[in-house]
């Protein structure tokens, strides 16, 4: 782990967190919904709107920590298949529910809309947010797996 925190890795974690969250901002439309906040102030669930941008900070941390440690370790020939798939499944998870779940729509509603399945992550208990806290506790379980040495 502490190899990952080293040049030239350090600059590949922050290259793929930035890539990670713009792409993640770029396909759930989080910019519309920021210009639209202003005239929203008094009904916005602030708390929600917050959590679920920490979280998805959170997820594009990981899946560039968790892909650097797996290169690390495919680097010394060790075998990764396992920590490969779950972290591309949270990273596609992290994408499919956007910024802020419960404000717009992500990828996966869109991937849905094709089919003419109407779907929107407000409709869970949490309005999403129990699925983007479901995906950090898989990161992290998937980070320490990625780190051990065998």
């Amino acid at each position: 782990m502490r190899r990952a925190f080293r040049k030239p890795y350090v600059y590949w974690i922050i290259a793929i967190f930035l890539a990670y969250f713009l792409l993640n901002s770029f396909l759930s439309d989080f910019y519309s919904t920021l210009l639209v906040v202003p005239y929203y102030l008094d009904t916005l669930a602030w708390g929600k709107f917050i959590l679920g941008i920490i979280f998805s900070l959170i997820i594009a941390a990981l899946v560039a920590l968790s892909s650097v440690c797996i290169y690390i370790k495919h680097k010394t020939r060790k075998d990764v298949r396992k920590e490969e798939a779950v972290t591309c499944v949270a990273a596609i998870g992290g994408l499919a529910t956007g910024i802020c779940p419960a404000c717009i729509s992500g990828l996966m509603p869109i991937i849905l809309d094709i089919f003419s399945v109407s779907f929107s992550w407000a409709t869970l208990p949490f309005y999403g947010l129990e699925v983007q806290l479901a995906l950090i506790l898989l990161l992290l379980l998937n980070l320490s797996w990625a780190c051990k040495t065998k």
